[in-house]
């Protein structure tokens, strides 16, 4: 015997503003059918072709983002499910964690950067900074183009009279005679795909984000062309703020405590701050993405992916600043990094499998956070350091 629910604390759906159109309506039809032969439906296909329902209440900006990234056939180069890349909002994991969107959404900035991480160009413009005519125009631009570029709009509900607040949709199609454009909204739970006055919706942008202190927005999406960004820091604010902290802010005071006379003497000092970070599974946490990455590196990625870390790890390989952090490493001038478990200089705890520390990784790892922490000294420190090659 089963029952209805009506409990007062659950919903299914929200009743759609009179002043906005139901796409599947009979007036929203005919909107459709003037604005398709009018040929500003061109971008509804390939958008439309992957309209997703966001999984998450707060992950409207991921399943936005989700259903544009497969809408501009970006490559996400690594492993959805099974055999294949795809992108899911499981995948957006990089610049903000996925527990923090679970709860508070995305920011503009934050969603513009993980389109970015991930393949695609994005260009932000803010209501408050920018106007009407100017939105427009993006918007007749992407809705007669067949492929290859998408708006996104992030506004406040309340400037629509819809129920919640700060949101983001992908917009599918243009009406120029009525002035009005089609959200795709992805909280399709809420609210199905409906046709708005393009003049509400940018009045709607002007509302503040209280995570950013400024308006709402809109941003172009397009491809980059290419695969996806293949070297990622992962969003765990907590893992990052001690490597942040010895890059930013003890590293360029040590120098300055006691500059340098030579290269060695830069990564010496370098090191000897990365010991004091606390350790990992796999060691100190600035080798621990590193190290992960590459014990993982064929068996989540795109041949075209490995092939181009191959190359990127290659070119690093060459620069004299790995050679220099490869001798101290492997002269035990530094003593490397070891996992939990085991003792210095050893590479390997038999009851952690996969915890191996490999000292080309370390090296590479080395190399390429001393080289920027030493190019961020250089550029925000006051007095010039002259050091010896």
């Amino acid at each position: 015997m089963t029952s209805a629910i009506h409990d007062s604390k659950t919903f299914y759906r929200r009743k759609l503003p009179a002043h906005l159109i139901a796409f599947e309506s009979a007036e929203g039809r005919q909107v459709f059918k003037e604005a398709l032969i009018a040929g500003t439906m061109e971008c509804y296909f390939a958008v439309a072709s992957q309209f997703h329902t966001q999984s998450e209440p707060e992950f409207c900006g991921l399943g936005t983002l989700a259903m544009v990234l497969n809408a501009l056939a970006v490559d996400p180069a690594r492993v959805w499910k099974g055999v294949w890349r795809w992108f899911s909002e499981e995948l957006l994991n990089c610049c903000t964690p996925l527990g923090v969107v679970k709860m508070k959404g995305l920011t503009i900035p934050e969603f513009a950067c993980l389109a970015r991480c991930n393949g695609a160009k994005a260009e932000t413009r803010l209501a408050e900074v920018s106007d009407m005519e100017t939105f427009r125009e993006w918007v007749r631009r992407a809705a007669a183009t067949p492929e290859g570029e998408v708006i996104v709009a992030s506004y406040d509900r309340r400037g629509l009279k819809q129920t919640g607040s700060g949101h983001f949709s992908p917009i599918g199609g243009y009406h120029a005679g009525l002035d009005m454009c089609l959200l795709l909204d992805v909280a399709r739970f809420k609210y199905p795909p409906h046709w708005v006055p393009l003049t509400d919706l940018f009045n709607a942008m002007k509302a503040h984000d209280p995570e950013t202190g400024r308006s709402r927005g809109f941003l172009r999406l397009t491809s980059c062309g290419r695969v996806s960004i293949f070297c990622r820091v992962r969003a765990d604010s907590s893992q990052w703020k001690d490597v942040i902290k010895v890059v930013s802010q003890r590293f360029p005071a040590a120098l300055r405590a006691q500059p340098p006379a030579a290269v060695d003497d830069i990564v010496r000092t370098f090191l000897a701050l990365a010991q004091t970070l606390p350790v990992s599974a796999t060691g100190s946490k600035l080798f621990d993405a590193f190290v992960t990455f590459q014990a993982a590196l064929n068996d989540h990625l795109s041949p075209e992916h490995v092939e181009l870390l191959e190359q990127l790890f290659a070119e690093l390989h060459a620069t004299p600043m790995f050679g220099v952090v490869e001798r101290l490493v492997s002269s035990g001038a530094v003593a490397a990094s070891t996992p939990v478990g085991t003792s210095s200089g050893a590479g390997h705890d038999p009851s952690h499998p996969g915890t191996e520390i490999i000292p080309d990784a370390i090296a590479t790892a080395s190399a390429a956070a001393a080289q920027s922490a030493a190019r961020f000294n250089a550029r925000c420190a006051a007095p010039a350091i002259a050091v010896k090659a």
